[in-house]
C-alpha cells in the first residue's frame, strides 16, 4: 500500500439497476502512482478545453477509439443497505504484520470488514489444489465445509471464520476436524468472499459486526494510525468504537 495505483469510491447503482445492491468499487488509475510528484494545477481536467477533456490528470484524454483506458475496474465490495448519499468507508493501509482492511457501516449500524491481504492469499493458493487440501499449507481463514457424522444423521456446518483484523500472513490451520469435507461447497463459499476473477461481482464481507442496542445510520468510519481501533460515526449523535485484538496469548481474539 506504500505505492498506490488505485482508487475506491461508493457506487450507488440501485437507482439505475433496481435489482442490484450498492457497492464500493476499486479502480486502477492509468498513470497514477502515490510515489509520483503531485501534478501541476494546470493539468487538472476542464470542461472547456478539448486537450484536457478528461477526468484524469494522470493520463491523456481518450479522444479516439482504441485509446488506452484511463480507468480499469478491479473489484467491488457488497454493502447492502448502503444506499444513502455521503456514507464514507475507511481503508486501513496495513502494517508489516497485518494486511489492509476496508471498513464500512450501513444504515442499520452493521459494520462490514474486508481483509485485502486475504484476497491475494486466496488468489495465490486456489490454483494449487494440493495446497488447498493440506491443512498445514492452507491459510487459516479458509475453513472447509464439513459434513460430520453423528448418530444416523449428517450434520453440516462450517467452523467460525477468523477475524479479518487478525494477521493472515502467518496463520495456518492446524488440521481439519473429523468428517467429510465438501470441497465444492467450500470453494463456492470462499469465492463469494475472496475471488477476484470478476470485477462486476460483489465480494461479501469477511466479517460483520452489529453495534447492539443502538439503531443508527453509519456515516463514516476511520482507523487509528496503528489499526487497533475503528471508530464509526453515525446519525443521532452516535459514535461507536471497535477494538481490534492482536494475536498475543494474553488477549482474546475477535
Amino acid at each position: 500500500m506504500k505505492n498506490c495505483t488505485s482508487a475506491m469510491y461508493v457506487s450507488h447503482r440501485k437507482h439505475t439497476y433496481p435489482d442490484r445492491e450498492d457497492s464500493i468499487v476499486l479502480w486502477s488509475i492509468a498513470g497514477f502512482s502515490s510515489s509520483s510528484p503531485i501534478p501541476d494545477v494546470l493539468s487538472a481536467p476542464t470542461a472547456h478545453e478539448r486537450q484536457t477533456s478528461t477526468r484524469s490528470a494522470f493520463s491523456p484524454p481518450a479522444l479516439t477509439d482504441g485509446a488506452p483506458l484511463q480507468y480499469t475496474r478491479l473489484l467491488q465490495f457488497d454493502i447492502p443497505e448502503g444506499d444513502i448519499v455521503w456514507m464514507r468507508f475507511s481503508l486501513f493501509p496495513g502494517t508489516e504484520t497485518t494486511g489492509p482492511v476496508l471498513a464500512f457501516c450501513n444504515k442499520f449500524s452493521k459494520v462490514s470488514f474486508w481483509d485485502l491481504r486475504r484476497l491475494e492469499e486466496y488468489a495465490s493458493i486456489i490454483s494449487t489444489p494440493e495446497k488447498i487440501k493440506d491443512p498445514v499449507l492452507r491459510p487459516k481463514f479458509l475453513n472447509p465445509y464439513q459434513r460430520r457424522q453423528r448418530g444416523r444423521g449428517i450434520i453440516r456446518g462450517r467452523r467460525r471464520s477468523n477475524s479479518p483484523t487478525d494477521s493472515t500472513a502467518s496463520q495456518r490451520s492446524g488440521g481439519d476436524v473429523a468428517g467429510t469435507v465438501d470441497w465444492e461447497k467450500s470453494k463456492a463459499g470462499w469465492e463469494m468472499r475472496y475471488a477476484m476473477d470478476d470485477p462486476l461481482k460483489d465480494l461479501a464481507p469477511h466479517r460483520e459486526e452489529v453495534v447492539k442496542g443502538l439503531d443508527f445510520c453509519g456515516r463514516q468510519a476511520a482507523w487509528s494510525p496503528d489499526g487497533r481501533w475503528c471508530v464509526v460515526v453515525g446519525s443521532m449523535g452516535v459514535w461507536a468504537v471497535l477494538q481490534r485484538w492482536g494475536n498475543k496469548a494474553t488477549e482474546p481474539h475477535n
